[in-house]
């Protein structure tokens, strides 16, 4: 049987269809963990957010507008972004280019202009940094023991694995299992988030 087999088990007399995606906890999760109609639903919020901002931004104060992007879009965008943050480019596109239209609403500027600037005037992290905020965040209570346990039984520290005194064991670095998938290996929190951690460890 394939992954696009359905299954369909009867009782009484009654077909019941397997289910290829199911909201939990506002996420919209699917059989192929790609987040592609989680996606699909938030851009929709998304496209309203931005459709206001357009027709109110010559009534309103930069202040105003500002407050309103965190309130009507980015509240949505934040939400579960260490969960479908993992999805693929080609589907985390479509929200990119709805952040860069909404800071370009609410600034008044040209439909093609260049975004960067406007970040970094508004203090607005774009999508890809928000992201990595967010599991940087998660990953700073790992390391100070405040993550769940659910979670933090993911990684494992290299001085734990093998007792050998090494500079990288003794800073508290995580160990990276090695991995030959995208979705379920590098692209995972369990890589994605020990990388950074040791990332973070190393830099600063």
């Amino acid at each position: 049987m394939s992954l696009d087999d359905r299954i369909v088990l009867t009782l009484n007399n009654t077909k019941i269809f397997e289910s290829r995606k199911i909201k939990y906890l506002g996420l919209i999760v699917n059989d192929r963990l790609s987040w592609k109609f989680h996606i699909i639903e938030l851009c929709k919020k998304l496209n309203r957010a931005v459709g206001m901002f357009y027709k109110i931004r010559f009534y309103s104060t930069p202040n105003v507008l500002i407050s309103l992007y965190h309130s009507l879009f980015s509240s949505h965008m934040s939400y579960g972004l260490c969960a479908w943050g993992l999805a693929n480019d080609d589907i985390l596109s479509k929200v990119q280019l709805l952040q860069k239209k909404a800071i370009r609403a609410i600034t008044s500027a040209e439909y093609c202009a260049e975004t960067a600037p406007i970040f970094k005037k508004l203090g607005i992290l774009n999508l890809s940094d928000l992201f990595y905020y967010k599991i940087s965040s998660l990953m700073w209570d790992f390391d100070h023991d405040a993550l769940p346990s659910s979670l933090s039984a993911l990684f494992k520290r290299r001085d734990a694995i093998h007792g050998h005194n090494t500079r990288q064991a003794t800073s508290g670095l995580l160990e990276i299992n090695p991995t030959n998938t995208v979705i379920h290996g590098t692209k995972s929190f369990r890589t994605l988030g020990a990388k950074t951690l040791n990332i973070l460890k190393t830099n600063f």
